[in-house]
């Protein structure tokens, strides 16, 4: 295990990202916070996971989804200031426009999920564990 150096890598290049400015200022504000969420959930996984062998597995799921709905987002916008790079030098496709919505899109409807998916992280594993073997055979009988 590198102790999530491979994901400061990532999240270092996302900050690179919001850094550079541009015309998507605002987005890039709502991605340094989604990107200080994956840090959140990091330290969760590597503080919480010593103490308790089952958060690993309980938080699974929702880490990749928080870190797939943040790394979208991180691409969206670069795609988006490359879109708006190029029609700044004359390009009209209509592609570049439509790059550029589908980012204002995916800020506005799929990037606040992260929060979510952070709170459940949070919530660790007991939730998921409490129920004995007898109570959940008894589920099925």
């Amino acid at each position: 295990m590198d102790k999530g150096e491979a994901l400061a890598s990532l999240l270092e290049e996302m900050r690179a990202t919001v850094a550079a400015g541009g015309a998507f200022s605002a987005l890039a504000a709502q991605l340094e916070a989604a990107v200080v969420a994956v840090e959140q959930a990091r330290d969760v996984l590597l503080s919480g996971s010593a103490e308790d062998p089952q958060l690993p597995g309980a938080i699974a799921y929702n880490f990749m989804m928080l870190l797939g709905t943040v790394a979208g987002a991180w691409e969206l916008l670069r795609q988006a200031e490359s879109a708006a790079e190029l029609q700044s030098q004359g390009e009209d496709d209509p592609y570049l426009a439509a790059k550029q919505v589908t980012t204002r899109f995916y800020f506005a409807q799929i990037l606040p999920r992260y929060m979510g998916y952070l709170e459940m992280i949070k919530s660790g594993s007991a939730t998921i564990t409490e129920m004995s073997d007898a109570q959940y055979a008894s589920a099925w009988q």
